[in-house]
């Protein structure tokens, strides 16, 4: 079963055992993959539309992993985000293939109980990634670990974000608000500059070169050429990021 990079790295940042709850699941192929390597223990496939879980649930047949209720390897929801996951029934979270702003919404109204049992989420936000990750440090998740992938010419970034106080690899501060990250640390990801990731550094080359060509342009309204001024400051401040000793 072949895996997009994209879903590859999300697959590779899964922990080892885990009760995974895989939110927008559209073809399962990430839930069965980790099944078939024995990476995780169990896989809830939830999506919002039954095309997706019927699909879904046939690849996992195909594949070896019947659906078998509620005490199976792999079971299949129809649900709006989390709604219809019973609390403690996952320990980790993904949440890939949509906006930021969606993901924003499933997350806030998720049942807190429900949020607190789970020890790690994997987001890779389509669009909005710079509110997205305001959004995970007020409302108290830590951001510990980030990727970003190209693929067939576009840039997806993966966070790695827990409640605040759970035990992770890199140096936790208790409140870590946004308000403690720069602007081009909320737009770009604070680790991926820290890391001077080589993928993202490809990103703000191009966002740097068509943001400058527009600029170049006459007739642009004054609002829009602030705007794209005030953008242009960011990128340029990340990419100071990867000059840095």
């Amino acid at each position: 079963m072949h895996l997009s990079k994209r879903l590859s790295t999300i697959a590779s940042l899964v922990p080892r055992g885990a009760k995974l709850a895989d939110v927008g699941c559209d073809h399962g192929l990430l839930s069965i993959s980790l099944l078939r390597e024995g990476r995780i223990q169990r896989a809830f496939c939830m999506d919002i539309n039954r095309e997706p879980l019927k699909r879904a649930e046939r690849n996992a047949r195909e594949a070896g992993f019947p659906a078998s209720g509620d005490s199976g390897e792999i079971c299949f929801i129809l649900s709006d985000g989390f709604r219809e996951l019973t609390p403690g029934a996952a320990d980790t979270a993904v949440i890939a293939g949509m906006g930021g702003d969606l993901m924003t919404r499933i997350l806030s109204e998720a049942d807190p109980l429900l949020l607190a049992g789970i020890k790690a989420f994997i987001l890779s936000p389509q669009s909005e990634t710079g509110r997205f990750r305001s959004f995970l440090l007020s409302a108290g998740y830590e951001i510990y670990e980030e990727r970003m992938v190209l693929e067939e010419g576009k840039f997806y970034p993966v966070i790695c974000a827990r409640r605040a106080g759970e035990q992770t690899d890199r140096a936790f501060s208790p409140k870590n608000p946004a308000d403690s990250y720069t602007a081009a640390e909320l737009r770009y990801g604070r680790y991926l500059l820290q890391d001077k990731n080589p993928v993202l550094h490809q990103l703000l080359r191009k966002e740097k070169k068509e943001t400058m060509q527009i600029l170049s342009r006459k007739g642009i309204p004054e609002i829009r050429r602030g705007e794209l001024i005030d953008k242009l400051s960011v990128i340029e401040e990340a990419i100071g990021c990867y000059e840095m000793q």
